[in-house]
């Protein structure tokens, strides 16, 4: 009994201790088995804030489920050299995460953001056999769907 008393003692503060602590990810979806062209658009944070989307995505290879292999990660060149303007082609089969939320639920781009958060996508362009879908941040909800914890674009 004194050595479950010592367990639940060293346990019980750990557990207290631990926070609770997610991420939700803004993420394209190339499930296609052709390379598709991504330029997208984020704007410098106001004030003190912090941008949810980033000038430097990272990049991934699906799963057969289309999720993201998080043990498969991926080098691409972004063609545009400027911080504001990231302009990449997608492999086929690949993810591409350009963005980040801790600790908040995303419900849509004008919600109030927590911990300084800034909404700070300004327009995205993704070209599929030659069809061209413009996403502007007031049409960004209708064309990125969130599916536990995880906004997406998705490209078949």
């Amino acid at each position: 009994m004194k050595k479950f008393k010592s367990y639940i003692f060293i346990l019980l503060p750990a557990i207290l201790l631990s926070g609770c602590s997610w991420s939700e990810y803004f993420v394209v979806n190339n499930l296609s088995d052709h390379p598709i062209f991504i330029n997208y658009t984020i704007s410098e944070p106001k004030d003190h804030n912090f941008g949810i989307f980033d000038p430097n995505p990272k990049f991934y290879k699906a799963t057969k489920n289309g999720n993201i292999d998080w043990n498969n990660k991926i080098e691409l060149k972004d063609l545009d050299e400027s911080n504001e303007i990231v302009s990449i082609y997608l492999p086929s089969n690949t993810i591409m995460i350009f963005g980040r939320l801790n600790n908040d639920k995303y419900t849509s781009y004008d919600q109030y953001f927590i911990n300084s958060r800034e909404f700070n996508f300004d327009y995205m362009e993704v070209e599929v056999n030659l069809n061209v879908f413009h996403i502007s941040k007031n049409t960004f909800d209708k064309n990125f769907i969130k599916d536990k914890g995880i906004i997406k674009f998705e490209v078949e």
